[in-house]
């Protein structure tokens, strides 16, 4: 795993992608009960490749902007890197790239650290700024229960 994030770092420093955190099921490993998976789930933000539509905000999808992945993949298979359906073999562990493609999972990325206290004040804004305040009190309640 740690030559797989050398990997991510690299990218990060060429510019192939501006920011990433990792997701998905081997992110649980940290917090929770260890489950089976596949692959590595990887969100990332990626370069702007054209100025943002006037007065439009938002992800590059809500944008209306072109996104791809391919300047990653060409990237990583010049390297020697194998690609598997959409996945891409990074030291032997298959990676999956997802753009952050709303601006809730953008500043998740952004905001992103490891193994951080939560800070209920910031996540309470987030939740209301995002209107998941209900889902938010429904999970909780759920998670008493069990």
């Amino acid at each position: 795993m740690e030559k797989t994030l050398k990997v991510f770092n690299e990218l990060e420093k060429t510019g192939q992608i501006r920011r990433y955190v990792v997701g998905g099921g081997i992110a649980v490993l940290f917090y929770a009960e260890p489950i089976l998976t596949y692959d590595l789930d990887v969100f990332c933000l990626l370069p702007v490749c054209s100025p943002p539509a006037a007065g439009r905000s938002g992800s590059p999808a809500e944008r209306g902007g072109l996104i791809t992945l391919s300047p990653i993949y060409e990237y990583l298979q010049k390297k020697g890197y194998s690609v598997q359906e959409e996945r891409i073999v990074i030291e032997g562990i298959p990676v999956r790239f997802i753009p952050a493609y709303n601006e809730l999972v953008e500043e998740a990325v952004e905001k992103a650290r490891e193994e951080a206290q939560i800070d209920m004040p910031y996540l309470e804004n987030v939740l209301k700024r995002h209107g998941l305040q209900e889902k938010w009190s429904k999970f909780r309640r759920r998670y008493r229960e069990e």
